[in-house]
C-alpha cells in the first residue's frame, strides 16, 4: 500500500513552524525590551547609563595611553571580558586552561569593571596591598586576582610573572590612573545593605527570582550562554548554580555579598543609586541561589587560620563558634556576629567589607 501524508499534516507542520518562530522572536524581543541586549549579540556592553563616565569601554582603544603599554592593557581587558576563552577549562591550550569554568570577570565586575556599586577596578590598585583575614597575609594584588581564579573561576593561579597576569594588573592600573575616582565609595564594593533580622526565606527567593532573575539567568539558573553548542564562549549572563559556576570559597557565595551586589545591580541595567530591590528581597533571593549545588574546592580549611576572624555568613566551616552551619549560610546572621565581635578585639581589621 502506498503511503501518503495528508495534507492537514503540511498545514500543521506550517502552523507549528510559524508558532516556534513567532514564539522565538516574542522571547527576544521581551528579553531586549527588558535587558537592553540581544539574544543574539556576539558580544555585550553595560548600557551606557550605567558606565562610568570617564571610562567608556566600547572606546578602549581610543583612550588608551600612546605607549607601548596599550597592547597589554588591551590584553588584560579581553582576558577579564572573553575570560573563557582566552584561559578557560576548553581552551585548545591545555597549559592556558586557568579558569576552571567558563564564567567572564565581567559577569561579576560589570562593565569592563567600571560600574559603580560592582566591585569595581577603578581605584582597585590604591587598595592593596592590605591585609585579608581569608588567608592570614598581606596580599598583593597578585594574590587577589589569583584568589579570585582559584574561587570565582573554581581554577588554578596565574603565574605571577606571566603575560596574562602583567596584562591584568596594566588594565587595573589604567583604570586606577583617574585619581579624582580613586577615593569615591561607589567604586570600593557595593551599595549599602543591611540583612532583616531573620534567615532568608528560600520560598520567597525562589518567587521573587521567577520575578526578577529568570529571564536573562534562567528558571534553574543556568544562565544564557553565546553558543549552546560551544561553551567556551562563554555567557551573556553567568550560570548561578550548578558546575560552571563560581565554587562555594567564592566571595559571591556568602549571602550578604550576593546580596549587595544584586541590590545594586540587578534586574539588569538597574544603578546602584537608585536599587529596584529592598534589602529584604535581595537577602532571600541570595538565599535561594546560594542554597543550590556549587562546586566545592580543595582547602576550604585552610581558609582563616585565625578561625575568630571568620565572618558570619562564610558559608562552610570548619567554625568555632556555636551556631548550626545552616543558620550561616542563610541567617539570622546578627548573632552571628555578635559572638565573633567579641572575639575579634584587638584582632587586625580586615577591611574587605562585601569583597569577592
Amino acid at each position: 500500500m502506498k503511503n501518503t501524508l495528508h495534507p492537514l499534516f503540511f498545514l500543521q507542520l506550517v502552523l507549528i513552524l510559524v508558532y516556534s518562530c513567532n514564539d522565538r522572536s516574542a522571547k527576544s524581543s521581551d528579553h531586549e525590551s527588558r535587558t537592553g541586549v540581544s539574544l543574539n549579540a556576539e558580544t555585550y556592553h553595560f548600557p551606557a547609563s550605567a558606565r562610568a563616565e570617564k571610562f567608556d569601554i566600547k572606546n578602549l582603544q581610543q583612550n588608551l595611553p600612546d605607549s607601548l603599554d596599550a597592547a597589554l592593557i588591551n590584553y588584560g581587558y579581553e582576558l577579564m571580558v572573553n575570560t573563557s576563552r582566552i584561559v578557560g577549562p576548553h581552551v585548545a591550550d591545555t597549559a592556558m586552561r586557568y579558569a576552571g569554568n567558563n564564567l567572564a570577570c565581567v559577569n561579576c565586575h560589570l562593565s569592563g569593571g567600571t560600574k559603580t556599586y560592582s566591585a569595581s577596578w577603578v581605584g582597585v590598585m590604591t587598595r592593596y596591598p592590605k591585609y585579608r583575614n581569608k588567608n592570614g597575609k598581606v596580599n598583593d594584588m597578585e594574590m587577589r586576582v589569583n584568589g579570585c581564579f582559584q574561587r570565582s573561576m573554581n581554577g588554578r593561579p596565574l603565574p605571577r610573572d606571566s603575560r596574562e597576569m602583567r596584562a591584568i594588573i596594566a588594565y587595573y592600573s589604567w583604570l586606577s590612573s583617574d585619581t579624582s575616582l580613586n577615593s569615591k565609595p561607589e567604586y570600593k564594593g557595593y551599595v549599602d545593605y543591611k540583612s532583616p533580622h531573620r534567615a532568608a526565606d528560600t520560598t520567597q527567593g525562589r518567587r521573587l527570582f521567577m520575578q526578577h532573575c529568570y529571564v536573562c539567568h534562567g528558571s534553574y539558573g543556568e544562565g544564557l550562554l553565546f553558543d549552546r553548542a560551544d561553551t567556551s564562549r562563554g555567557y551573556i549572563y553567568p550560570q548561578l548554580w550548578g558546575n560552571d559556576t563560581y565554587n562555594i570559597g567564592a566571595g559571591m557565595a556568602k549571602i550578604e555579598t550576593f546580596a549587595a551586589f544584586v541590590k545594586g545591580n540587578m534586574p539588569y541595567g538597574v544603578l546602584g543609586e537608585k536599587p529596584h530591590l529592598t534589602d529584604a528581597e535581595a537577602y532571600d533571593i541570595a538565599g535561594y541561589v546560594n542554597m543550590q549545588q556549587r562546586p566545592v574546592p580543595p582547602g576550604l580549611d585552610g581558609d582563616f587560620p585565625d578561625r575568630s576572624t571568620k565572618g558570619a555568613d562564610v558559608p562552610y566551616g570548619p567554625y568555632i563558634d556555636p551556631y548550626p552551619p545552616l543558620q550561616h549560610r542563610i541567617g539570622p546572621l546578627q548573632p552571628i556576629k555578635a559572638w565573633y565581635k567579641e572575639l575579634k578585639k584587638d584582632k587586625p581589621d580586615d577591611t574587605s567589607g562585601h569583597e569577592l
